[in-house]
């Protein structure tokens, strides 16, 4: 991938700006919405801020996160479900109870761009 003449990459994505230190890092302007989207502007995006935490620290089943989580396990597979939806998480086993969750390389990448807007949540 190519740089412009403005040192800014081609194909729409930009350098991470806390990230300077590694310039292999690129996130994607519209990845930043679908976060804003999914944990700033719907219902239950604290919850589903909740389990992209746990899953970052741990990858667990959905029946451990309903534990940890103290919430019922059809709202925690619903929540899954729309991170699934939106490349957020990832199972090697699909529809298989028991099945656990990674985070994608996708968020695994922009992980400090989520919690950034996870702390501007909380101030507001």
């Amino acid at each position: 991938m190519g740089f412009n003449g403005n040192n800014v990459p081609s194909r729409g994505r930009y350098p991470y700006p806390n990230n300077r230190d590694n310039a292999n890092k690129y996130f994607d302007p519209r990845f930043k919405r679908i976060l804003w989207f999914l944990f700033a502007s719907t219902r239950g995006g604290s919850t589903r801020a909740k389990i992209t935490s746990l899953i970052n620290e741990m990858p667990a089943n959905a029946n451990q996160l309903s534990t940890i989580l103290d919430l019922n396990y059809k709202t925690v597979i619903h929540h899954l479900n729309v991170l699934i939806k939106n490349g957020l998480i990832v199972t090697d086993e699909k529809e298989i109870y028991g099945s656990t969750y990674f985070l994608t390389p996708l968020m695994e990448q922009n992980f400090q761009l989520f919690k950034e807007i996870i702390d501007k949540i909380k101030k507001i």
